[in-house]
């Protein structure tokens, strides 16, 4: 199910072109391909929620 990105003044009906391109890149995004990457000693953690949200956010942005 795609999610619409709506706001107030603009409700959509369906999903559109740039809805769908926004869950592709939440997707690709959400995937665990970098978990291999150089091993950071800084690394710093974040929470699944707080990563999910902003992920959310990178994907309906960009």
């Amino acid at each position: 199910m795609i999610r619409t990105s709506s706001t107030t003044w603009y409700l959509k009906p369906q999903a559109t072109l740039s809805d769908a391109w926004a869950l592709v890149r939440r997707t690709l995004w959400a995937e665990d391909n970098y978990s291999d990457s150089i091993s950071e000693p800084n690394r710093i953690l974040i929470s699944a929620k707080r990563l999910d949200r902003l992920l959310d956010q990178l994907a309906a942005t960009a």
